[in-house]
C-alpha cells in the first residue's frame, strides 16, 4: 500500500509479474526478507511462533484436480490431513490443495492463468493471508476480526492488472479517470436505500453514488464502518479520514451508479458564522468551531480521557503562576524569533500533529501547512492525516520546513517505510509519539461515535506499537539520517535517558489529556524535567525541550519558555481555527498568540525570547503543589434514558 497510507499490511502487485515465470512463491508469514516474496522464512518463524505459515505458490501448468481445488471446498477434513502429520496446525479448518500425504505446511497452489482469468474477470483477486476467510485462499475481510482477536496485523494480498507504466512495481495506486458527472445517471435515495447489504451496498460520497460491494473485503477499516452508511449518505464517515482521490485509486470507473437527487430540504444549509474580526481570542475561535461543526467532530477533537481532569489541568497550571513585570527597561524592539532544530521561528509556537484535519475543513492538512508558512512557524504533520503525505509535501513553499509525526507500529517493516517515504518526500525531523502505548478511553467520542471515531481506536489497538524501548532509536538511526524527537515524555527521568539514547530532543507532552488521565499537567512535568537535564549536565544545543497542552494565550507561550521550552505546540487551537475560518482561521489564531506574546514580552521587560527566564514567574512551586483540578464535578455523566 502507498507508504503514507499504511493502514494495514495489505500489499498490491500486478498480475504480470506472476503469471508466465514458472513459479512464484509469496510471503504469508511476513518474515521474508524479500517480502512479498517468500524466502523460506515461514521455516524459521514457524518453529519460533508455533505458527503453520506456508507460502501462495503461483505456478504454470498446474494439473486439473488441483486448479478445481482452488474454487471448491477439499473433501479431506482438517482432521483426517492432521492424523497424518503432528506437525499440522488447524488453521481455522482450512484444507491446503498440497497432496494430502504432504500436509505440513499452508502451502497453496494457484495456476499462473487461472489467476490471470480470475483478475479479467473480478478486476481484483484478493488472496487471504491471516487464513481465517471463509472463501480460502481468497480473502473474505476476516483479517479485521482475525486481528482484533489475536493481535496480529494481517491483510490481504491484492492482485490487479496495472497498466503499463506500473509494469514491475509491487507497490502502486491505480489513478483512474473519473466518469463525467454530465453522463451520470440521476438517481433518488430512495433508489440507493435499496442496496443496503453486504451482497449489494452502495453508499453516497459528496453526491455520487459509489457501489462498494466489491470493496468490502479490502476496506482498511473493516466492514463494519462501511455497513453502518449502507444505502444512505456516507460523508461524514468518509470527510475528515478521505479524500476524494482515494475512490478513483481503489474503484473501478462503473462503480460510480449515478448521481443522487437531492430534495429542496436536504441541501445542505450554510453555517452562520461571526465576522473573523469578532473572534478575540482562541476561546472564541473554539466557540465558533463548536458551532459550526456536526457534534461527532467537535468531540472527537475536544475530547480527553476519561474525567479529562489532565486536558483541564494542562490550562489550569497556567492561570495558577503569576508574572512579574519590569519597568524602565527599552522594549522599542522586540525580538520572538528563534529556531527549532536549526529551522528558523517567526515565533516560538509551532502547530503540533494532530488526525482528521478533515473533519475542520477539506483542505485539511495543506491549509495548515500554507497557515504555518504565512506566519513563519513549522508544521508538524500527522502520522494519522487526511490528505496524504506527498500532498502534504507538494504543499510545501519553497524554503519551508515539515516535521512529521509517527507512530510506532507493531509491524517494524511498515513503520520503516513510513519513514523511508517521508525521507524521501522532504521531511526533516520525525516527532516520534512516546506516550500512546495503549488507547485512551474517550467518553466524549464514544458518546458520539460507538466504538470511537480515533484511527488509534480499540478497534486498531493491536496494530500500534506497544512493545516499543530504547532499543527502537539506534533501529530507527540505521535508515534515516532525520533527527529525531519523542513527543509525549512526561517524566524528568525519562527526559534524561532521551538525552543518553542520543535524540535531538523532546516534547513534554501527555497527549492533550486525551491518553492517561489524571497524570500531571505538561508544565508541571516541564519544571521536573529541565532540573533533571540540568543535574545530568545536558547540552542545550544538542537537545531541546518543547511542549504543548493547554495553550490558549500569549502569556502561556511566554510562561513555558520561561521555564526550559523551545517552542510551543498547538494542536486543537489550529483545528478550531481551521473549522472556524480556514486557513484565514489558522493565521487568526497564530497572529493573536503572537500579539499576546508581545505584549506580554514589553510588560515583562524583555526584548528578546532568550531573555525570558524564571525570573519572570512567581509561584511555580505552589502552583504544582495545589491541586490540579477539582475534583467537585467528578464523574461526569450524559446518559440517555428512553
Amino acid at each position: 500500500m502507498p507508504p503514507d497510507n499504511p493502514s494495514r499490511r495489505v500489499d498490491i502487485m500486478d498480475v504480470e509479474d506472476l503469471v508466465g515465470k514458472g513459479l512464484v512463491s509469496l510471503c504469508r508469514c511476513y518474515a521474508s526478507q524479500k517480502f512479498p516474496f517468500c524466502d523460506g522464512s515461514h521455516n524459521k518463524h514457524n518453529t519460533a511462533n508455533l505458527d503453520n505459515a506456508g507460502p501462495v505458490v503461483v505456478k504454470k501448468d498446474l494439473p486439473a484436480d488441483v486448479q478445481a481445488k482452488l474454487l471448491v471446498p477439499a473433501q479431506t477434513s482438517e482432521a483426517e490431513l492432521a492424523k497424518k502429520s503432528d506437525k499440522r496446525a488447524d488453521n481455522y479448518g482450512i484444507v491446503s490443495n498440497m497432496p494430502p500425504d504432504n500436509p505440513s505446511r499452508r502451502v497453496d497452489l494457484i495456476d499462473s492463468d487461472q489467476l490471470r482469468k480470475l483478475v479479467e474477470e473480478k478486476g481484483v483477486v484478493s488472496l487471504c493471508r491471516c487464513y481465517a476467510s471463509k472463501k480460502f485462499p481468497f480473502c473474505d475481510g476476516s483479517h479485521n476480526k482475525h486481528n482484533e482477536l489475536t493481535g496480529d496485523n494481517a491483510g490481504p494480498l491484492v492482485i490487479k492488472e496495472f497498466s503499463s507504466e506500473h509494469k514491475n512495481k509491487k507497490i502502486k495506486t491505480e489513478h483512474k479517470e473519473a466518469p463525467n458527472v454530465s453522463d451520470l445517471p440521476t438517481l433518488t435515495m430512495d433508489e440507493v436505500a435499496k442496496h443496503n447489504t453486504e451482497a449489494d451496498m452502495w453508499v453516497v460520497i459528496h453526491g455520487k453514488v459509489v457501489d462498494v460491494t466489491k470493496f468490502l473485503p479490502e476496506h482498511p477499516g473493516g466492514v463494519a464502518i462501511l455497513k453502518q452508511y449502507a444505502g444512505t449518505v456516507a460523508d461524514e464517515g468518509f470527510d475528515g479520514v478521505h479524500n476524494d482521490s482515494v475512490i478513483t485509486e481503489n474503484l473501478p470507473p462503473e462503480c460510480i451508479k449515478g448521481i443522487v437527487e437531492v430534495s429542496k430540504g436536504a441541501v445542505k444549509q450554510e453555517v452562520k458564522r461571526p465576522d473573523i474580526d469578532r473572534c478575540l481570542n482562541l476561546y472564541d475561535f473554539e466557540a465558533v468551531a463548536h458551532h459550526v461543526l456536526k457534534t461527532s467532530s467537535f468531540n472527537y477533537y475536544a475530547t480527553a480521557s476519561t474525567d479529562e481532569f489532565t486536558k483541564k489541568g494542562n490550562q489550569g497550571i497556567y492561570r495558577r503562576i503569576k508574572l512579574v513585570p519590569r519597568v524602565m527597561v527599552d522594549v522599542s524592539e522586540v525580538n520572538m524569533s528563534t529556531s527549532m532544530l536549526g529551522v528558523p521561528l517567526d515565533f516560538p509556537v509551532y502547530i503540533s500533529g494532530a488526525a482528521k484535519c478533515g473533519f475542520a475543513h477539506p483542505e485539511a492538512e495543506v491549509a495548515l501547512c500554507r497557515a504555518a508558512h504565512a506566519q513563519g512557524i513549522v508544521q508538524m504533520c500527522p502520522h494519522m492525516s487526511t490528505k496524504t503525505h506527498a500532498e502534504m509535501a507538494e504543499a510545501r513553499a519553497a524554503g519551508q520546513t515539515q516535521f512529521l509525526q509517527l507512530y510506532m507500529e507493531k509491524d517494524r517493516t511498515a513503520a520503516k517505510r513510513v519513514v523511508q517515504n517521508a525521507d524521501q518526500l522532504g521531511f526533516s525531523a520525525i516527532f516520534l509519539t512516546v506516550d500512546s502505548a495503549g488507547i485512551g478511553k474517550r467518553e466524549r467520542d464514544l458518546r458520539s461515535t460507538p466504538g470511537g471515531s480515533a484511527p488509534r481506536s480499540a478497534a486498531t489497538a493491536r496494530r500500534w506499537a506497544d512493545d516499543m524501548t530504547w532499543k527502537d532509536i539506534p533501529w530507527l538511526r540505521s535508515f534515516t539520517k532525520m533527527k529525531i524527537v519523542l513527543k509525549g515524555v512526561q517524566s524528568g527521568a525519562d527526559a534524561v535517558l532521551a538525552y543518553q539514547a542520543g535524540v535531538e530532543g523532546i516534547v513534554v507532552s501527555n497527549h492533550g489529556g486525551r491518553n492517561c488521565d489524571t497524570a500531571r499537567p505538561s508544565l508541571e512535568v516541564l519544571v521536573e524535567v529541565m532540573q533533571a537535564l540540568k543535574a545530568a549536565n545536558y547540552d542545550p544545543t544538542r537537545f531541546e525541550v518543547y511542549i504543548d497542552g493547554g495553550i490558549y494565550r500569549g502569556s502561556d507561550v511566554f510562561k513555558a519558555l520561561a521555564l526550559g521550552a523551545t517552542a510551543v505546540g498547538i494542536g486543537r487551537a489550529a483545528l478550531f481555527g481551521l473549522a472556524a475560518f480556514g486557513q484565514r482561521g489558522v493565521e487568526r489564531t497564530l497572529e493573536i498568540l503572537r500579539n499576546e506574546l508581545f505584549t506580554v514580552m514589553q510588560m515583562c521587560g524583555k526584548p528578546s525570547v532568550h531573555d525570558i527566564k524564571a525570573d519572570s514567574l512567581v509561584g511555580v512551586q505552589e502552583a504544582i503543589s495545589a491541586a490540579a483540578w477539582d475534583v467537585a464535578n467528578a464523574n461526569p455523566t450524559t446518559i440517555q434514558f428512553d
